[in-house]
This record gives C-alpha cells, structure tokens and sequence, in this order.
C-alpha cells in the first residue's frame, strides 16, 4: 500500500509540474496570435533590440518590445497586494490560494490575458514579473511624497551623506531587479512634495525650508547662505527649489542611466493636479518619458497637450482610478462616482486619449481591494477583485471590453 501511494504522489507531482510549466510558458494575449509575448502589436513592426525603447509610428510615439514590435502599456497597479491583506476582512493568499504565489500568479496572468492589460507597472511581487512587462521602482529620495502629509521628510540632498545613502538604494535596485527583458523602464519617487503651496498646506513645510532649517556649517545650509547672499532681494523660495531638483536629478539621473544603460527612465512619478514645470524640466536631461498621477475623472487634453509642448517628451498615465461606491464601505480613496457604469467612462475617457501622439501608456489602480483602517474608521482602496478574489464584475467587463477595443484600434493600424 505504501509503494502505490508513493507512485500516486510522485504521478500527483508530474502531473502539477506540467500544469506549472505549461502556465508559466504561456504567452500574453497568445489566443489572439496579433501579438508578440510582450504583449507588442505584431502588425508595427520596429528593430529588435533586445529591451523595450521608444520609437514613432505614423507620427505618435510608441513603447518597443525588446522583439521590436510597438506596445501602448495598459496596466494595472500593486499586484503585490495579493500578498498581504492589510485591515481587509479576507486573506486573498490564504483564503483563495492557500498561501501559494503560484495560485495567485496564474490567476493574475489569466486576469490580464483576459482583460485585455499588458503591464503590472510597479508594485508587484518577483515570482509575478516574468511573464508580464513591469516597472522597476526606486525612492532615492526616501519620504518625499506629498501624501505623507506632516509625516513627509525631506533630505539635505547637497550633503555626502545623501548622495552615498540614494546611490546605495539605487544600486539596491538593481540588485532586486536584475536583468528581465520583461522590465519597461525605471520609476523613481511617487508623488513628490514639489509645489511649495501645497505641499505648505499638506505638509507644514516645504523642502525649502527644511535646508533653510538645517544645523550651521551642514552641506545644505551652506548652499542656502551662498545662494542668498549671491542673490541679495532677488532670492525667493521657488528659484532655491528649483536648485534643490537639480541637485537630485544631476545625482540620480547618471546613476540610474549607468546601472541601466539600455533601460528606458520614466523618472518621478508627478502629481497630476501640481505639475512644477520649473522643477520637470531640471529632470529632462535624464528622463525619456515624462510620468504623471492625475486626479481628474477625465483626462483633461489641455493640460497634458500644454505639458508635452513645453517637455517634447512622451508622457505615460502612471496611476490613475476613479472609485464606485459600494454597499460594503462608506469611505472609498480616489473621487467616487454613483456606479461602475459612470468609472468605467472615467476609463474610456483616458484609453481615448491614448490616440494623441504624446501618449504612450495609461495605469489602473489598482488589482484588489485593500481596506485600511483610521481614526475615521477606515478607508478602502478600490481594486478590480474583491479581497476573497471575486471580481466586480459588472466593472471587469467594461474595461475588458474598453481595453480590446483600444487594442483591436492599433492592431487596424
């Protein structure tokens, strides 16, 4: 008895490790057979190089896979979620998959490959990123963003000490993402506290005066002193700020391009609703796609045409959601409109605006609900999955439906 139920576990064992592989081998969007394995409209074809790029198609400018064939990024954000539950009721992993990352791949890839997305942009685990394009991520800037709110901190960026610190963490990068044909591009900080009006108004203080605050004889109040005597009454906080961006682009720009000299940097994630064009443009020697987090229901073209004309770079929907309401939760992140049907409009308004020749990609947040508790009670963020895995589905099939027809409008081209 013993001998038969060791061949049952070791066929048992074959058999699972065929399904795996089978999975693993299996090629985005494959069933279509328009596409290359990256998810690339096989009908623009481009030169192969190996590592996704930037090129132009009749005039609009397009991501390239490394087997060179152009690519509108359409992704969906924090995949990584799958593995912690965070004050949500359920435990995806365990309730769902019963703790296995391969369970939660699989079905992440067979969502994907479904709903027609072909990027996990940034935040995801390293077992998901090997078989859908992704972002790497890095914050050598550290605790910057502007919804941190008072709990913001802000580097003396002039000093040693933080150019060793933010040139270790991107190093740490790369170590992390290594080399993946896989990897679109490189994304540094989210949401940088850079408007000094809001950031006054969230933060309590802006970067500027925390230098300005700094000890006597530190790297940053050195700079501050030799920037106000060298500019007497004509000295004022933006033109300082303006000199902080430089500072931490003129480091980490070069640093990044050395450790990924083929990979494409899409820089800071910006706050859509306080685009600083004085600082954007201090990162322009070292980005090739400008990346923005809008808030607005519907992609607003006046600003995104006003913002290309002045960069001349390509920009790329880096994360973005409009929320439905729901019986379950009273607090939802994001604007929240009445229904799915009215947030999938939301969606169609910026696959839309993937058309314009500027526009390379647009991100969802997020893949699945994460609720977390506050003094107000708590806050749910919005995935596509409820945290037990069941899909809203009305939500699910109306961007299914938007991002295919969004593909099937490049595949004519």
């Amino acid at each position: 008895m013993g001998t038969l139920n060791k061949k049952f576990s070791i066929i048992a064992l074959v058999i699972f490790m065929s399904i795996n592989l089978h999975s693993t081998d299996e090629q985005l969007f494959s069933k279509t057979k328009s596409f290359d394995k990256y998810g690339g409209y096989l009908n623009i074809k481009k030169k192969a190089k190996g590592y996704f790029y930037l090129d132009k198609y009749k005039g609009k400018s397009f991501l390239i896979t490394p087997d060179g064939y152009a690519f509108l990024n359409i992704g969906l954000t924090h995949t990584m979620n799958v593995t912690s539950k965070q004050d949500s009721k359920v435990d995806y992993l365990e309730h769902h998959c019963s703790g296995s990352m391969d369970c939660a791949n699989n079905e992440i890839f067979k969502n994907f490959n479904d709903w027609g997305f072909n990027s996990l942009n940034y935040d995801h685990d390293s077992s998901t990123r090997v078989r859908i394009p992704f972002m790497a991520s890095s914050y050598p800037t550290g605790k910057v963003s502007y919804w941190r709110g008072k709990g913001v901190e802000f580097p003396d960026v002039f000093s040693s000490e933080w150019k060793k610190q933010s040139t270790a963490i991107l190093e740490r990068m790369k170590r992390n993402y290594g080399e993946n044909s896989f990897m679109i591009g490189i994304y540094w900080a989210d949401m940088p506290s850079w408007d000094l009006k809001d950031t006054k108004k969230v933060a309590g203080r802006t970067w500027v005066d925390a230098i300005r605050s700094l000890p006597e004889g530190s790297a940053g109040k050195r700079e501050y002193e030799k920037y106000l005597k060298n500019r007497g009454d004509a000295a004022n906080d933006q033109e300082f700020l303006v000199m902080i961006a430089r500072e931490v682009y003129s480091h980490i720009g070069p640093i990044t391009r050395k450790l990924y000299p083929n990979s494409l940097i899409f820089g800071e994630r910006y706050a859509g609703r306080s685009l600083v064009y004085d600082v954007i443009k201090e990162a322009l020697p070292y980005i090739d796609v400008i990346s923005v987090q809008p808030s607005e229901e519907h992609f607003n073209h006046a600003k995104f045409e006003q913002l290309y004309k002045e960069m001349k770079k390509p920009i790329i929907i880096c994360d973005h959601a409009v929320s439905f309401k729901t019986k379950d939760f009273k607090k939802i992140m994001w604007k929240t409109v009445e229904n799915e049907e009215i947030a999938s409009q939301s969606h169609l308004s910026y696959l839309e605006a993937m058309k314009l020749p500027f526009m390379i990609g647009y991100n969802r947040c997020q893949y699945i609900d994460r609720f977390k508790k506050n003094k107000g009670g708590g806050t749910l963020k919005q995935g596509l999955i409820r945290d037990d895995g069941t899909p809203y589905e009305e939500m699910v099939n109306k961007l299914k439906g938007l991002n295919w027809q969004n593909h099937q409008y490049f595949l004519k081209q």
